[in-house]
């Protein structure tokens, strides 16, 4: 039996134009329970059993456990110690899921007008080859630097060897070559090479990142710490990218991997119908976000690299005789 905020949630979904077999694969039900729930005019009130769990008696203590974050195996442990209970553990799990349901945490979609904003972030790509043309195969830790455009949904992608400021820079500076233009704005986690620091509304950036997004006309619009629901759409398009460019491919060396990402992005990851929009994302960028976005600058910024240098002062003692 569906609870009511579960049936609700099937009809306010149905009339969102939400497809049935979506709603019943992300309530975990079936295709024909969503579907007449759809058909019926009203709700089902749930059903009360009329006979006693065995673990009423506790219910009060449970509750008091689950208010001190106590785990459910603990629980079992000292109701088992203390009262000698005679119920499975799994029977003690399935009970505290049904008298103290946590509510889901929801996310809605963002929506952004052309032009607005763009979404950065770091992937993990696992040991790639990263050797240069006619060397021996060498593998090495590689990352997928992905840029979003938050309103056509057009990704950039590039394969980079780490997370360094001038990386970063350099991949995003490309990502809006690529786009045609700049966003006005630009979502980003709390990289060490954009973001210092960020915590209670103590911000410090890293001053060559804020050089750089300075030169471009771009705002930094950095994510609350632990939230990356925040940029949802890059974290999606980076598992994307993961989980199809990278799986059962097999790459010479680095320039053979980067050039073969690079056609994928262009020829297939763009020109795709996105699951969200229903719209080609290049064909959006193409119509109108391209002429929504800021004109690059006309001189290039200057990429260079800190580092640094600790100087040792030698002093001799020169003993004259």
């Amino acid at each position: 039996m569906l609870t009511m905020y579960q049936q609700i949630t099937i009809k306010t979904l149905a009339r969102q134009g939400v497809k049935q077999t979506e709603i019943a694969r992300d309530l975990g039900c079936h295709r024909n329970t969503v579907r007449n729930i759809i058909r019926r005019n009203g709700l089902i009130s749930e059903q009360i059993r009329d006979r006693s769990s065995y673990f009423d008696p506790y219910h009060n203590q449970i509750k008091e456990w689950l208010e001190k974050d106590v785990s459910n195996l603990r629980m079992y442990e000292i109701l088992k110690e203390t009262y000698g209970i005679e119920r499975t553990y799994d029977s003690l799990c399935k009970y505290i899921q049904k008298q103290f349901p946590k509510t889901p945490e929801a996310f809605g979609v963002q929506v952004t007008g052309p032009g607005e904003e763009a979404e950065v972030d770091f992937g993990y790509a696992g040991l790639q080859p990263v050797n240069l043309p006619g060397c021996s195969l060498v593998r090495g830790k590689t990352w997928v630097l992905a840029v979003k455009l938050s309103h056509s949904r057009t990704g950039f992608h590039q394969v980079t060897r780490d997370q360094k400021v001038t990386t970063l820079t350099s991949g995003i500076t490309a990502a809006f070559e690529y786009f045609g233009g700049v966003p006005k704005r630009l979502k980003i986690d709390n990289l060490r090479a954009a973001i210092l620091k960020n915590q209670h509304y103590d911000l410090l950036y890293n001053q060559q990142f804020l050089q750089w997004a300075e030169h471009f006309g771009c705002v930094i619009n950095p994510c609350t710490p632990y939230h990356p629901e925040q940029k949802g759409k890059v974290e999606a398009e980076v598992k994307y990218v993961l989980n199809n460019f990278f799986v059962e491919r097999d790459f010479t060396d680095w320039t053979d991997m980067a050039n073969r990402l690079r056609h994928w992005t262009t020829e297939y990851a763009n020109k795709r119908v996105h699951s969200i929009t229903r719209r080609v994302p290049w064909d959006v960028l193409l119509e109108t976000e391209r002429a929504a976005l800021l004109p690059l600058p006309q001189t290039p910024f200057p990429f260079f690299e800190q580092a640094a240098r600790v100087v040792f002062n030698i002093m001799l003692n020169c003993a004259w005789l």
